[in-house]
């Protein structure tokens, strides 16, 4: 990300408490506690870099992009 977006995006993030246990990443199980932390806070997106993540495109409505494609919904 550009210094200038984050310069004037503020970016909030609070403790979730999970509510349930999905196998959404079947080849990175491990990478499952993204979704479920997206989930519990009743995410829109999850930005990541990771592969199997990114290869799942969206999780019922979570989109999940790069950064850079982020950046196009901003």
């Amino acid at each position: 990300m550009t210094r200038a977006v984050l310069d004037t995006n503020i970016f909030i993030s609070s403790l979730v408490e999970l509510q349930e246990s999905v196998r959404a990443v079947a080849k990175d199980p491990s990478d499952s506690k993204i979704i479920e932390c997206a989930l519990a806070g009743k995410a829109y997106f999850i930005v990541s870099g990771d592969k199997h993540l990114l290869d799942l495109r969206q999780y019922q409505k979570i989109k999940i992009v790069t950064p850079n494609q982020f950046l196009k919904y901003l």
